[in-house]
C-alpha cells in the first residue's frame, strides 16, 4: 500500500483583520474603543453604534476568550510537575503527586485528588501508559544478592545445580 502524501492547504492567509463591525469573534481592539468613547464625548461623528458606545461606557474592557471551558485550578508550573512527576513515577498515588507539586512549585498549592485525576485526564493520562523500573534493584544490596545468587553454590545460590534438576524438559525416561 503506497504511502499518502499530505493534503496541502489551499485556503490563504487573510493579510489583515476585518472591520469589527462586519460582525466576527474579535471584536474592536481596546485603543480603537477608547478612541470612539473619545469621540462621542465630544460630540464628534463615531464609526461605532450607539449600543456599543453605551456597553464600553459600562465595560471598557472586552470580555476575555476562554472557549467555553472552565478554567483549569492548574497553573503551566503545576501541569509541568504533575507530567513530570508522573512520567518519573507511572505508579505514584494522587497524593503523592500532590506533594510533590506543593513541594516543588514556586507557588505551593495542594491540590485534591479529584483535581490531579481530572488533570491527568485532560492529557489523556492512563496507568496503562506508563511503564516502570524496579529501583530497588539497583540497591549494592539486592546487586550483591543478585551476583551471590547466580555465582555461589547451592546454600546461596544455584550455580552448583546438577543440570538434570535445570533442565526444562517434561519428558521422563
Amino acid at each position: 500500500m503506497a504511502a499518502r502524501l499530505p493534503r496541502q492547504r489551499t485556503q490563504k492567509q487573510r493579510q489583515h483583520k476585518p472591520h469589527p463591525s462586519l460582525g466576527g469573534c474579535e471584536g474592536y481592539d481596546q485603543h480603537w474603543r477608547t478612541s470612539e468613547l473619545q469621540l462621542a464625548a465630544t460630540g464628534l461623528p463615531t464609526t461605532a453604534s450607539a449600543a456599543s458606545l453605551r456597553r464600553w461606557r459600562r465595560r471598557a474592557h472586552p470580555y476575555k476568550k476562554t472557549g467555553n471551558h472552565a478554567p483549569s485550578v492548574f497553573t503551566d508550573e503545576d501541569r509541568f510537575l504533575l507530567l513530570a512527576h508522573r512520567f518519573a513515577f507511572p505508579k505514584a498515588r494522587p497524593p503523592e503527586i500532590a506533594h510533590a507539586i506543593a513541594t516543588n512549585s514556586s507557588v505551593p498549592q495542594i491540590y485534591t485528588s479529584q483535581q490531579i485525576a481530572d488533570e491527568e485526564v485532560a492529557f489523556s493520562l492512563t496507568t496503562k501508559c506508563g511503564s516502570t523500573t524496579a529501583n530497588q534493584a539497583f540497591t549494592p544490596l539486592n546487586m550483591l544478592r543478585r551476583h551471590l545468587f547466580w555465582t555461589q553454590p547451592a546454600p546461596l545460590g544455584l550455580s552448583a545445580r546438577s543440570a538434570r534438576r535445570s533442565s526444562t524438559s517434561t519428558r521422563r525416561g
